[in-house]
């Protein structure tokens, strides 16, 4: 670590799916161990994912954070303090179910506490599980040595805790999800959502049709992190973000440093100051390292 006179205090925010973890896979030792390095060097770590906050896996609640940004956005903590809460009104919420599935396109719709679907959605996401437990029967049955130890949570139990979406549960949605293994007009989707919601498609690697997540205009990672910043007193080029989706780029045009990784969509590299390496090849653990975290 530099002297303290020469020290300059980062807050690296970081994704889970496509960064942290690769199709629901363990957590790599290299990504634990920079992450702690870079917090018992005096920087801050967050979460800035968008899953639910009981949709984080535990290996990665294990590794500790100093704070998190949930649902793409909508909800934002700095240790346990929850500091940001744009949930959708409910009103806004019955208008895209409606319009998704008067449309044929399943659903599911996100909370602070939960993720709910419907049971179109769940058959697709089942599917998509199956489909990475025959990947992952087709790798070496030995877990790698350079995995973090303990288990997985694999696709099948990240999906089985979700509920299915009736009224009851419609309050303190965070976003929407819509999932198709058919073509989905975004053309259309633009034109009746554009001017009241967020759009941010193809953010999940599961369907062979098209897929996406709506949220409250306004609500994004990078607003999120506009409002962790101000409260814990660091200033936008001392942040960094590291990502693979669309819903990274807004991450990336505020923090000072943007970061995707080998995976990412071209569009989204782009977005970035710098390309890491993959998942699997320490991409996390070498972002800190280039950038002199660690």
């Amino acid at each position: 670590m530099s002297s303290h006179q020469d020290f300059r205090k980062r807050i690296i925010f970081v994704d889970i799916d496509g960064t942290l973890i690769d199709h629901a896979s363990p957590v790599l030792r290299s990504a634990s161990d920079a992450i702690k390095s870079a917090r018992d060097n005096g920087h801050l770590v967050y979460i800035s994912t968008g899953r639910g906050a009981t949709d984080i896996p535990r290996g990665v609640r294990e590794i500790g954070f100093d704070g998190e940004i949930t649902n793409g956005g909508a909800f934002a903590q700095v240790g346990d303090e929850l500091i940001l809460s744009r949930p959708m009104a409910r009103e806004d919420v019955a208008f895209l179910i409606d319009y998704f599935e008067s449309r044929g396109v399943s659903i599911l719709v996100q909370t602070h506490e939960k993720t709910y679907t419907t049971p179109g959605a769940h058959a697709l996401m089942s599917e998509y599980a199956r489909f990475l437990d025959q990947q992952k029967a087709m790798e070496a049955v030995a877990e790698p040595e350079d995995f973090v130890e303990g288990p997985a949570e694999t696709f099948t139990e990240f999906i089985e805790g979700f509920d299915f979406l009736d009224d009851s549960n419609m309050e303190n949605a965070a976003k929407l999800l819509f999932i198709s293994n058919a073509p989905v007009d975004m053309a259309d989707v633009e034109e009746n959502l554009g001017d009241r919601f967020h759009i941010i498609p193809g953010s999940m690697p599961i369907s062979q049709g098209a897929d996406g997540e709506i949220s409250p205009l306004g609500v994004s990672k990078g607003s999120a992190i506009e409002a962790v910043l101000e409260h814990v007193g660091i200033p936008a080029e001392d942040a960094v973000g590291i990502g693979d989706s669309w819903n990274d780029v807004e991450m990336f045009d505020i923090c000072g440093e943007a970061v995707a990784m080998a995976g990412a969509d071209e569009g989204v590299k782009a977005r970035a100051n710098r390309v890491t390496t993959s998942v699997r090849e320490g991409g996390v653990h070498k972002a800190f390292t280039d950038l002199g975290l660690i």
